[in-house]
């Protein structure tokens, strides 16, 4: 009797040890992440995409202030991406025969809400992740297999009221009107053009982009970023990444472009980076070098 329990000791030992290690694996993932960096890093959401998982995350520094945030993408994503043009979630009935053409009548690619931790001083709330088989135009310039990272500001309830509609890019007429409504002055961050003519897409808004970035000028599409505008106001910042080239593995940050006034004080990213991890065979969107501004007041 005694063996018997002995044995049933060593039996439950091992698998107290199996759990063990398999804890002490995903803290040695997390720290080949962070690096040599102190400091902290949140996983907050994580969903599938293809055969893979993508992660939203914020990083923080010693002192527990925001180091940077953004999607950590498995390996496994890049070698299964959905083949289909998009998930058929942003769609609308245009002919009204009752059947939706996915190549018509459907925008938005594939679509992923990841959310991010409530952290004091931290205006970005939630990250629309996007992959996007045949990219979206303007022709020439984003029209590449990509992935967008929309990090919003603007409340979630808020950017699903953008409805879907007949106008261009699958948009409510009367919500393109509210897309294409301009900043003001002091909001527009400087280097950035407004894009019409199908910029304007239901649960996302209008964009504005820096026309004065390489692919606007011959160069192929390796990694931009955009702002989102809506009713007048910033709703997200937007970096993207051309899928083959991420494939490349590259360890690339571009500054930011920046307004003169913010409408919510809180710490801002000043680059957006493109990273790969060895160790844990993730991919990294991220935007990062925050700095505290303070909104302008009337």
């Amino acid at each position: 009797m005694k063996l018997f329990s002995l044995k049933m000791l060593l039996k439950r030992l091992v698998r107290v040890m199996s759990v063990v290690t398999l804890m002490s694996v995903s803290v040695i993932s997390l720290q080949a992440y962070e690096g040599k960096h102190r400091g902290k890093t949140i996983i907050e959401n994580r969903t599938s995409m293809g055969d893979g998982h993508i992660e939203s995350f914020v990083r923080l520094n010693r002192h527990g202030k925001i180091k940077a945030l953004g999607v950590l993408i498995s390996e496994e994503v890049l070698e299964s991406l959905p083949t289909e043009k998009n998930d058929g979630t942003t769609c609308w009935d245009s002919n009204e025969d009752g059947i939706l053409d996915r190549d018509t009548e459907c925008a938005a690619g594939h679509v992923r809400i990841l959310y991010l931790p409530k952290l004091a001083d931290l205006p970005f709330k939630y990250i629309q992740f996007n992959w996007q088989r045949d990219g979206h135009g303007p022709v020439g310039i984003y029209d590449k297999g990509h992935f967008d990272m929309h990090v919003f500001i603007q409340d979630n309830l808020d950017r699903l009221a953008i409805r879907p509609g007949p106008c261009p890019a699958i948009i409510n007429c009367d919500d393109v009107l509210k897309a294409a409504k301009e900043l003001p002055e002091e909001f527009v961050p400087v280097g950035m053009t407004y894009q019409m003519g199908g910029a304007g897409q239901a649960y996302m808004g209008g964009h504005m982009a820096d026309e004065s970035s390489q692919e606007w000028h011959g160069t192929p599409l390796t990694h931009a970023h955009t702002y989102g505008v809506y009713d007048g106001h910033v709703t997200f910042i937007e970096p993207l990444v051309n899928t083959e080239w991420l494939k490349t593995k590259p360890n690339e940050c571009a500054p930011i472009l920046q307004a003169p006034e913010v409408e919510v004080s809180g710490y801002y990213p000043k680059k957006f980076c493109t990273r790969f991890f060895e160790r844990s065979n993730k991919y990294a969107m991220t935007m990062e070098n925050f700095e505290y501004r303070e909104a302008l007041t009337n």
